[in-house]
């Protein structure tokens, strides 16, 4: 899923866009700056261990919700639904990218 995809789903999750809504490109590039800095940043804590451009789809609405979170101020959504859903989903990633080995991420080969 490309970067703009998932800005799409952070707007969509604080309720600034439709269902059948694009993000202003600014608002778009706003929200991948952000999620850029922070993927960075939770790889040098080493909190996870996955690249930006290839999110596990364990990971993907743990980083939707904690993303939304992060960006929720600079569109005056910041709610307690949000916050909480923000640090929920942080505490996941962390959880999910602490198991090296997850089956769901391995592809099925039949013999």
């Amino acid at each position: 899923m490309a970067l703009t995809d998932y800005a799409a789903r952070v707007m969509k999750r604080l309720g600034l866009l439709d269902p059948d809504e694009n993000p202003e490109p600014k608002e778009a590039q706003d929200i991948i700056a952000t999620m850029r800095s922070t993927h960075a940043a939770m790889l040098d804590m080493q909190l996870i261990d996955w690249p930006l451009d290839d999110i596990p789809v364990r990971c993907e609405d743990a980083w939707i919700n904690y993303v939304a979170y992060k960006v929720a101020g600079d569109f005056a959504a910041t709610t307690q639904e949000v916050v909480g859903r923000g640090e929920e989903g942080y505490r996941t990633l962390i959880a999910l990218s602490a198991q090296p080995n997850d089956p769901r991420d391995i592809p099925v080969t039949d013999y």
